[in-house]
């Protein structure tokens, strides 16, 4: 989990249903533009108002697009700690490279119990590799950069980071270099960070951004990779451009209402109450 990776939006047909083709078609185009991953259900998937089988058949349609060619991380995330595994199961079964989960939400709560939950999940999947997913604007609870080390020491892969907050990214790989896993992923989820993110020691993003610019996002990460920063703050600064021109009506609304310019045959519905 290297590079960039897209936050995937999920296609609706006019009924409100998952739209399985177009879903495919998208992204077989992302892959074929050279995207490093993709994962489905997330914030930007409106992975939220999902039902879990509804999960299971667009990691399915992801995994059969994908073809191999990149990892597909399945958002998996629920309040709860069972049903998160429930889910999670079920994802890996469909041939999924990896889950991640989404920080516990709606009940407060402390770090520990936080942690509690990673720990359930990590013993649960077998070795299966788990991201922890860090979003408090959404999620009402946060996940500090100690907590992050002590899941890092009881088997999680690493962690999307969508605080927002590029100290935060830093105390982030700061936790994941005293862990000595050299192959915790720490990914970035905001685009005005992409550069510093990785000059930082981060390893690469997960944006929505990459429906809509895989071939400009994996550059800039590529890029990164041989420290080219004048390449890759020039790379960032098209998609920042582009994303501002997105328009209104949220981040999920707002993508698929470009990519259907893009692609001519994306529809642009989201799940109500968006």
């Amino acid at each position: 989990m290297h590079g960039a990776l897209v936050a995937l939006t999920t296609p609706f047909t006019a009924d409100g249903s998952v739209d399985l083709d177009a879903l495919g078609r998208h992204v077989e185009r992302l892959v074929a533009d050279g995207i490093d991953g993709v994962m489905p259900c997330g914030t930007t998937g409106e992975g939220a108002l999902l039902e879990d089988d509804e999960v299971v058949a667009v990691t399915r349609r992801v995994v059969e697009a994908a073809a191999g060619a990149v990892p597909v991380v399945a958002h998996v995330g629920r309040p709860g700690t069972a049903a998160t595994l429930r889910l999670a199961e079920a994802a890996l079964a469909t041939g999924a490279d990896a889950v991640s989960a989404v920080v516990p939400y709606y009940f407060p709560l402390p770090g520990e119990r936080i942690v509690a939950h990673y720990e359930v999940l990590a013993g649960g999947l077998a070795g299966a590799p788990l991201l922890v997913y860090v979003i408090p604007s959404h999620a009402l609870n946060d996940l500090g950069a100690g907590d992050f080390e002590t899941l890092l020491r009881a088997g999680v892969a690493g962690l999307k980071d969508s605080t927002k907050s590029l100290q935060r990214h830093r105390e982030y790989v700061a936790a994941a270099r005293a862990s000595e896993r050299v192959d915790a992923a720490v990914l970035v989820g905001s685009d005005t960070l992409l550069v510093e993110a990785r000059r930082s020691g981060g390893s690469g993003s997960v944006t929505a951004m990459g429906n809509l610019m895989p071939a400009e996002l994996s550059a800039l990460q590529r890029a990164a990779d041989i420290g080219d920063w004048d390449e890759a703050e020039r790379l960032q600064g098209l998609v920042v451009d582009a994303r501002a021109q997105l328009g209104p009506g949220g981040t999920a609304r707002a993508t698929k209402r470009a990519i259907a310019a893009w692609l001519g045959d994306y529809p642009d519905h989201v799940r109500a109450p968006l």
